[in-house]
């Protein structure tokens, strides 16, 4: 593959961001997609199949019961196979994030970024390849992911006043800022598990709210690209497949399949631009932040990019968690607690109005 033009690094917006990696999304759609669905078609399958197998069954039993109310069988409706199907789910989503959103992601975030860069953009396999050192850390910067979420809850749920108002901002700036930039952070810095996420964060907070709000843009460009049209094919089929309990509706394994299929090309349509999009906007908080289009033009021609791009400023001597930030996250808590009050006011006098009209 040709090797593609260096771009001219330098500070970009918010919309310049989600339009360069809609750019890059485009041009190595097949790729990127492939890339992703050589780990995440075989564990669809795979939880696919645990509930056709598993819980059609309980199902079944669950209709008959429908049926004839005074058939009731004496064990447990849905049974031991529907506690075994649960926890083989629970268990094949935990390989799933793993394997998607650490070892897929790392993947796409190392094509992105030399597609980017202009340099060769790897093939599927050799991506893998490429990443194999960062396996371990992909995965263990999860795995501190979530035992730090179970310590946030634990904050929001259990620490009067100061925990109940900054907890699920946290909660929130976590997942939707800190997690998606692990991979570039040890994919592009080589940066070990145990301080990658204190490294996303680092650049993150920098620009606080600038990069919530690129989050915030991504997640409704979501919504209005990919979501929103799978969750009305989704509803769509539903009405057209009828109810599993329904004797002459289609069957629960039919429902299941047809479910996990509509989920599954949702998330291979929008995945790989979510991980362009955050993998360009680690770049530029680097360019911003810590004034990596200047490194580039310094550095000597033969230096190799990825050497430059691994490079990163050493740590700040600031607190983890500020008195300002804390009041942030207060007032994210405090925003989505009001922006929710309002949605559902809206709907309750939406179904009132028209309620009153039907009368």
């Amino acid at each position: 593959m040709a090797t593609i033009a260096h771009p001219i690094l330098r500070p970009l917006r918010q919309g310049e961001i989600l339009d360069r990696a809609i750019r890059l999304y485009r041009r190595h759609f097949l790729q990127f997609v492939a890339m992703l669905a050589l780990v995440q078609v075989p564990m669809v399958l795979l939880q696919t199949a645990v509930s056709v197998v598993t819980l059609s069954s309980s199902y079944e039993r669950l209709s008959a019961v429908l049926e004839n109310p005074a058939a009731v069988p004496d064990e447990p409706l849905l049974g031991a196979a529907y506690a075994a199907g649960s926890g083989l789910q629970l268990i094949f989503s935990f390989i799933s994030l793993i394997l998607v959103r650490g070892l897929a992601t790392g993947a796409l975030t190392l094509a992105v970024s030399a597609s980017y860069l202009g340099e060769e953009v790897p093939g599927i396999v050799a991506a893998y390849r490429r990443i194999r050192p960062y396996w371990a850390g992909l995965a263990g910067s999860l795995l501190l992911a979530l035992a730090l979420s179970l310590l946030l809850v634990l904050w929001w749920i259990f620490v009067p006043c100061v925990g109940w108002i900054t907890g699920g901002g946290m909660l929130l700036y976590l997942w939707a800022v800190i997690v998606p930039m692990l991979a570039p952070v040890i994919v592009l810095e080589e940066q070990p598990a145990a301080i990658a996420w204190r490294r996303a964060w680092e650049l993150s907070r920098r620009r606080f709210w600038w990069v919530l709000g690129f989050a915030v843009i991504l997640y409704v460009f979501n919504l209005l690209v990919v979501a929103g049209p799978a969750a009305i094919i989704g509803l769509g089929g539903q009405l057209l497949l009828g109810d599993p309990l329904d004797p002459t509706g289609v069957s629960f394994a039919t429902q299941t399949i047809f479910g996990s299929l509509s989920s599954l090309v949702t998330s291979l349509l929008y995945l790989p631009l979510q991980v362009a999009a955050v993998t360009l906007l680690f770049l530029d908080l680097r360019v911003t932040t810590e004034g990596l289009d200047l490194r580039l033009q310094v550095a000597p021609e033969q230096a190799p990019l990825e050497t430059i791009v691994r490079t990163a400023s050493p740590a700040g001597a600031e607190s983890l968690v500020g008195s300002s930030e804390m009041g942030r996250f207060a007032a994210i808590t405090v925003g989505v607690i009001a922006l929710y009050l309002l949605l559902f006011g809206g709907f309750i006098g939406l179904v009132a109005l028209l309620a009153s009209a039907a009368v």
